[in-house]
């Protein structure tokens, strides 16, 4: 198939009778066979380079610790009413929020996955400060309540508080699909480009030839513009040794 479109090509761009080879067709083939070299280059760089934010709903909730200094967890959202199980004779109150820094690799379609080890952040305590708050989520019983409380409800959330290394899942649909897009913006970008680089060039060869042609009436030499009207039997200027005609 691949033949067949080099092929039908070549035959809309020769405009001579024997289908001469010019530097425009030899360029034009050229851009053919580096398309997809292109395409693949550009996938890999953007799967290696390009990152966006994964879009993630925030995860919150608060953990309490009573008279006895046991700890329990639930989830409620900031502004949320809290759970009168955890409120009633709490000694230490703290909201909580899962922090997932997650991130989409590759462009325009995301080939990979980083998943990095989530963190919990206190956003709010009572009645101790941020700091203190902070603190008391280091607790291994807190943290212990925590987690059992998210592998019921949110178990990804619960697996990404236990990694201690980033996570890469790479999408090899993604990324061949990356790189036929590529491919193809590449196979129509290009040869627009060619084409309007060789309108360019013959603008100015159109230009060159009139001017040419204005100075051979004038009686002078279109190359280095010398009075050759004397010169009847010359077949070559006397100044520069360019042809006249």
């Amino acid at each position: 198939m691949y033949r067949v479109i080099r092929k039908r090509l070549r035959q809309i761009r020769y405009h001579s009778a024997r289908q001469e080879r010019t530097v425009w067709t030899n360029l034009m083939d050229a851009m053919l066979f580096a398309a997809p070299l292109l395409g693949i280059a550009l996938a890999l760089l953007c799967h290696a380079m390009v990152e966006t934010s994964a879009p993630r709903l925030p995860i919150q909730g608060v953990v309490a610790r009573d008279a006895s200094g046991r700890w329990g967890a639930a989830l409620a959202g900031r502004g949320d009413p809290i759970p009168r199980s955890l409120d009633a004779g709490a000694v230490l109150l703290i909201e909580f929020e899962v922090v997932d820094e997650s991130r989409l690799l590759g462009w325009p379609l995301h080939s990979a996955v980083v998943n990095p080890p989530h963190s919990l952040e206190a956003t709010f305590a009572d009645p101790t400060s941020a700091a203190s708050a902070q603190s008391g989520l280091e607790d291994p019983e807190a943290r212990g309540a925590i987690a059992t409380l998210l592998a019921r409800k949110h178990p990804e959330a619960a697996e990404g508080l236990r990694r201690t290394t980033p996570e890469v899942r790479t999408r090899w649909y993604a990324l061949v699909g990356n790189a036929a897009l590529w491919w193809f913006g590449l196979t129509l970008l290009l040869p627009t480009l060619l084409l309007l680089a060789r309108f360019i060039a013959y603008r100015f060869e159109l230009a060159a030839d009139r001017r040419a042609a204005r100075m051979r009436r004038k009686g002078l030499c279109p190359s280095c513009g010398f009075d050759v009207r004397g010169s009847y039997y010359s077949e070559r200027c006397p100044e520069c040794g360019e042809l006249l005609e």
